[in-house]
């Protein structure tokens, strides 16, 4: 009789645990929430409704940086479809690992003569491993000052005049061989601010910091208190503008280029 007790206490215990687990995976997400979610969204920030995987798919790259930076952010990530797809939309996650390719047809370019011939003496002045060299492929090539300072970062500001006067192509084709950012357009003032706030917040790991990222990169707000919040939002404003876009991929890559 006292076994049959323990038995059934036991039996009864076992039932509890399994009701108190059911429908959590080994990170505690709840799998009926996860289906009662209606929106997903893929790495290009669209959003997607989860559908039943059809028999075959095409292929695609791997999902595994997708999955990492949608985790990373606070949000879930769940295979529907052909897709893995994320609970919320990683901004910028579609930047990190793109470059665009130079159109080297310059016929209708409208350059002039004085113009090109600043170009060239910039061009002659340029060693590779140089800080010249450095600063023209961060300010010129990715719109970032990088470590840009004194007579450099007057060489590689000029030559953003320069290519916003008509030049671009030139400019583009001379110094930028292995890649670029069309980052022309974004005003000066802003790439200085900008550059100012990603190197000082580069090394840290704080309050400031994750509140920028949520608001610039996730359009959340719940890890920032009022004075991190002003200045996120300050940032998200420029990075907003006209040509400043490519930010994104500055203040909101992970892994190997994550800020």
């Amino acid at each position: 009789m006292r076994f049959r007790t323990k038995l059934i206490a036991s039996v009864a215990l076992l039932f509890t645990v399994l009701v108190s687990c059911r429908g959590l995976d080994k990170n505690g997400v709840d799998h009926n929430d996860l289906a009662s979610e209606k929106t997903w969204f893929d790495a290009n920030g669209t959003a997607q409704r989860c559908e039943v995987q059809p028999p075959t798919c095409k292929p695609s790259g791997d999902p595994n940086p997708f999955i990492d930076s949608c985790v990373k952010q606070g949000f879930q990530a769940k295979s529907c479809g052909c897709f893995v797809l994320c609970s919320g939309s990683i901004k910028g996650f579609h930047l990190t690992e793109i470059q665009q390719v130079k159109n080297t047809n310059s016929s209708q370019e409208r350059c002039s003569e004085s113009d090109r011939s600043d170009i060239e003496g910039v061009k002659n002045a340029r060693k590779q491993g140089t800080s010249l060299d450095r600063c023209l492929a961060a300010h010129v090539c990715n719109g970032k000052l990088g470590l840009c300072a004194g007579g450099d970062l007057a060489s590689s500001t000029r030559l953003r005049d320069v290519a916003r006067r008509g030049c671009a192509e030139t400019v583009l084709n001379a110094f930028c061989q292995s890649g670029f950012q069309d980052t022309f357009s974004c005003p000066d003032q802003t790439v200085q601010a900008l550059s100012s706030t990603w190197v000082e917040l580069k090394q840290k790991d704080d309050p400031t910091k994750r509140c920028i990222r949520e608001v610039v990169c996730s359009d959340r707000t719940s890890a920032c208190d009022v004075p991190s919040l002003k200045r996120a939002t300050e940032i998200k404003k420029a990075i907003d503008q006209p040509g400043c876009i490519y930010w994104l991929r500055g203040f909101c890559a992970v892994g190997s280029q994550s800020w």
